[in-house]
């Protein structure tokens, strides 16, 4: 539900502030229940989009009202300084997600990239990122092993759903 809310806002609808806000208090409305089981990334994500609507993230969702980036962050130290490439198919994922690591991290480089297939920046960007991220849930074939072949025996995240949560999560595992 988490990712659902950031697609609402990382690639806005014309006109589509009011049925935007209005979802996002019905979605917080459902996930109020499910509260223990989001992660600080996950209240970061859903901070973001409310600053985006121009409201608030509901006060219940901030531990002993903390500020929820803090917690966030340690889980992406290993990335400061560190050049970044998201790659997939699925362009609001990987800006949520690029938007949420620069705000936890401000001097992480992220990019992406959603090309279908190889291409002279596609393979600079697999040569020089120190961490190379693919949606492999939304990625072409032929994009993903010309990644690999540009990468050589450095290493990829594989990432097998489509949504920036599961980005996130890989990237907050990885320890290249």
């Amino acid at each position: 539900m988490c990712d659902v809310l950031g697609a609402l806002t990382s690639i806005p609808v014309p006109g589509g502030d009011a049925a935007a806000l209005s979802f996002y208090y019905r979605a917080t409305e459902v996930l109020r229940a499910f509260r223990s089981a989001l992660d600080s990334t996950d209240l970061e994500a859903l901070r973001i989009v409310a600053t985006e609507l121009q409201t608030e993230i509901p006060p219940e969702f901030i531990p002993d009202g903390s500020v929820v980036a803090g917690d966030a962050a340690a889980s992406y130290r290993h990335l400061e300084g560190k050049m970044v490439v998201l790659y997939s198919l699925t362009e609001s994922a990987i800006t949520r997600a690029k938007q949420i690591l620069h705000g936890l991290l401000p001097n992480i480089d992220v990019r992406t990239n959603s090309e279908h297939d190889g291409s002279a920046q596609l393979a600079q960007l697999s040569k020089s990122a120190d961490v190379f991220v693919v949606v492999t849930a939304s990625a072409k074939h032929a994009a993903t092993n010309f990644i690999a072949a540009e990468r050589g025996a450095r290493p990829i995240v594989k990432v097998n759903s489509r949504g920036s949560s599961a980005i996130l999560r890989e990237l907050a595992n990885y320890v290249g």
